[in-house]
């Protein structure tokens, strides 16, 4: 199955044919970025990986802008892996879990001041996400994009309520 930098070029290639600066452009348009971390350089360089896999083609190339395609075999391995993905059963977790289940291994003042950080950062995410419309208009974001955000902004808001009680057990204030 692809990783989530493969599944997004083919997903914004499933639209139809772009040259590499149009899926960047596309991916920050559809604030992709706010719910799937995938560098512009990663992008670039998954294109001749997916090339080599006969998964995307090319379709012109002109003043050095070529333009790739999905290929049929490109169209379903996109299919199995959105299937694979929505049906995973693979469990929700974090690196921070790690992190949480070994703190006992670091000074209590280290440890609240670390989760104090995060919680800063997450917090930043809940007031960046309050901000975002999630009445859409025509041409805007689509219906499945505000259910992204919906759940990344609600899964912040519990986070910071886990990291309360962490920093709270911990013996530390609540910034």
């Amino acid at each position: 199955m692809p990783g989530k930098v493969e599944t997004v070029v083919l997903g914004l290639l499933a639209d139809g044919p772009r040259h590499a600066y149009d899926l960047v452009r596309e991916y920050h348009k559809r604030a992709m970025d706010n719910w799937v971390d995938v560098g512009d350089a990663s992008i670039y360089q998954a294109l001749p990986r997916l090339k080599r896999s006969g998964l995307i083609e090319l379709a012109s190339e002109k003043s050095n802008k070529r333009v790739y395609r999905l290929t049929n075999a490109g169209r379903q391995h996109l299919r199995q892996a959105l299937l694979s993905q929505l049906s995973s059963k693979r469990p929700y977790e974090l690196e921070l879990n790690v992190a949480i289940g070994f703190v006992d291994k670091i000074k209590r003042e280290e440890a609240v001041r670390a989760l104090a950080e995060r919680h800063r950062f997450v917090l930043d995410i809940v007031r960046s996400m309050g901000e975002i419309p999630y009445d859409r208009k025509e041409g805007e974001r689509s219906l499945p994009h505000d259910m992204i955000a919906m759940q990344r902004f609600r899964m912040a808001e519990a986070e910071l309520a886990w990291l309360d009680r962490i920093i709270q057990w911990l013996g530390g204030p609540i910034e």
